[in-house]
């Protein structure tokens, strides 16, 4: 929608970037990029070069990246840990300290946000991220700032962000990832694999924001507020959803 009122978007492959901050290995990367690519491009979006844009055959984000990396510091990175980095570094998939390896991450991912602004594309920027990953675009903000010092351009530019909401996992699992299929839903999964995961899940909670139906079910698009609000009775009646 966005693209086709005229706005200039960017999906960003994030490959290097998950590859230095996550375990999973190079060839398993890239496999996941080339099915993202070929997912994104099935659902409409134009195939510029932007739509996807993947880390890894992005040459001028080298030069980016070095220029957020001189203002990046321990601290910085530390301050800016996902809302769930604790629980993903439980279940190994990130380290639990903060490593080399992710400072890099962490700086890519600013250069993401900012290097549209230092090209002189445009001026203001809005990431679409999940909640949890709120501290990123703070860490980028203030990287932003302490570039302006030096490059008058970065004065005049600015970072804001639109964020999912935070939908709960099946199995007990914070939210619903990826990064562990059985907390979530996934475009795969068979018929009975769902109906397995909604009724089979013993972690549902009795409160329905913190149900994950429920959750899903406020999250579909068409869902109003008079029809949310119906489904919030019946559920705390006890009549189900």
């Amino acid at each position: 929608m966005l693209q086709k009122a005229g706005y200039r978007m960017q999906l960003v492959l994030g490959d290097i970037d998950a590859y230095t901050g996550r375990n999973i290995t190079w060839s398993k990367m890239q496999e996941l990029a080339e099915r993202y690519s070929r997912f994104i491009t099935s659902l409409g979006f134009s195939a510029d070069g932007l739509c996807p844009r993947r880390q890894s055959t992005s040459e001028h984000m080298l030069t980016c990246l070095s220029l957020v990396a001189r203002r990046m510091s321990f601290e910085l990175a530390s301050g800016s840990e996902e809302d769930l980095h604790d629980d993903y570094a439980r279940r190994r998939v990130v380290a639990q300290q903060m490593t080399f390896s992710r400072i890099y991450s962490l700086s890519l991912m600013c250069a993401d946000f900012i290097a549209p602004l230092l090209s002189g594309d445009a001026s203001k920027v809005i990431v679409f991220l999940g909640i949890d990953e709120h501290r990123y675009v703070l860490a980028a903000r203030n990287i932003l700032k302490a570039m302006g010092e030096e490059f008058e351009r970065c004065v005049q530019c600015d970072i804001s962000a639109l964020y999912s909401p935070l939908i709960k996992g099946f199995s007990g699992f914070p939210k619903m990832s990826k990064s562990f299929p059985e907390s979530s839903i996934a475009l795969t999964d068979s018929a009975s694999d769902i109906r397995d995961k909604v009724l089979g899940d013993r972690y549902l909670e009795r409160d329905p924001k913190d149900n994950a139906v429920y959750q899903l079910i406020c999250a579909l698009r068409g869902s109003t507020r008079e029809r949310v609000e119906r489904l919030r009775a019946a559920y705390e009646s006890g009549g189900g959803v």
